[in-house]
């Protein structure tokens, strides 16, 4: 049985950089040096690198050849999904909307205190 981890880094490293490649794929750079050292690497993960690459591994891994229908599949970079899921500003905007409720909240407080001090007072 072949190496599948070699075999993808071989392929990988003659034609991506591996920073370059991250940015394609749910994986650091650190895990990816980890599948290159898994003999037995997933078919799923070999398949994630063969979308990114768009190249098809079944000539040199043989048990690839049932996963040539998920090739067909238009990659999307890895980056672009994460930013689809959450968009830009989403946090920032409610961040923002916290803070407003935040200081109306505590303007209503001090608003309070005072009037329970001015009671007390009298």
């Amino acid at each position: 049985m072949p190496h599948r981890g070699e075999i993808v880094e071989k392929y990988i490293r003659a034609n991506y950089t591996l920073t370059k490649l991250a940015s394609l794929l749910p994986f650091t750079v650190r895990t990816m040096y980890r599948h290159f050292d898994d003999p037995d690497l997933p078919l799923e993960q070999v398949l994630e690198y063969a979308k990114a690459t768009n190249h098809d591994f079944s000539d040199e891994i043989p048990e690839m050849v049932s996963y040539r229908f998920f090739l067909k599949e238009p990659a999307i970079p890895y980056s672009i999904k994460q930013k689809e899921l959450v968009p830009e500003n989403i946090y920032r905007n409610k961040y923002e909307e916290l803070l407003e409720k935040y200081a109306a909240l505590q303007e209503l407080y001090l608003k309070h205190v005072e009037g329970v001090k001015k009671t007390e007072v009298s």
